[in-house]
């Protein structure tokens, strides 16, 4: 119940947010990246099985992924490593990579990917594919990108909100609080 009572703040402090910087839309790819940072911890904690997701030590693991632009995923890193120490009560470890195999994380477990940069379509089908073998959030800030099969990312329109691909979810198998799916953009 208290962790119910948390996402609903948390969901409420963000439309409220939203509303107060959606005279100020994102004019430019940065400013999209920052909001998406600033979002993507909210939606990895809407997971409700992230308790599953933790490592024999109590963390759980988020990767901010890049394939060419390595200085984009650094002040992903650095601001996701500055502005969030744990999601509820669970800490995180924050790893940065551009091997989209994920050669490294085959047998450990990831709670979130955070997209840093605008992938082509044959790289978010392979991030989106070990998303969805793994019960991983898969986050990108980019447009269409969740059109394309993201789990998660941004809409914008008169105001900022998550936006939500039910099918990749629902492939996943990833059980999301439903609150989420009231103030979300879902996508089918």
């Amino acid at each position: 119940m208290n962790r119910l009572f948390n996402i609903h703040i948390i969901i409420y402090f963000f439309l409220f947010y939203s509303l107060i910087i959606s005279s100020s839309f994102p004019q430019s790819l940065q400013d999209r990246i920052h909001l998406g940072i600033k979002l993507f911890p909210t939606i990895v904690g809407g997971n409700l099985d992230l308790k599953s997701q933790c490592d024999s030590n109590g963390y759980i693991t988020l990767l901010v992924v890049y394939s060419t632009n390595q200085i984009a995923a650094n002040k992903a890193f650095d601001t996701l490593q500055h502005s969030v120490d744990k999601i509820y009560h669970y800490p995180i470890h924050i790893y940065i990579t551009n091997d989209l195999n994920f050669s490294n994380y085959q047998d450990k477990a990831v709670s979130g990917i955070f997209i840093s940069e605008k992938l082509p379509a044959y790289l978010i089908k392979k991030v989106v594919r070990f998303g969805v073998q793994n019960k991983v959030i898969v986050f990108s800030p980019f447009i269409d990108d969740v059109e394309a099969g993201v789990t998660a990312g941004l809409f914008i329109s008169t105001q900022i909100k998550p936006a939500l691909n039910i099918n990749t979810i629902n492939k996943s198998h990833i059980h999301i609080n439903q609150l989420f799916y009231k103030v979300a953009k879902v996508y089918p």
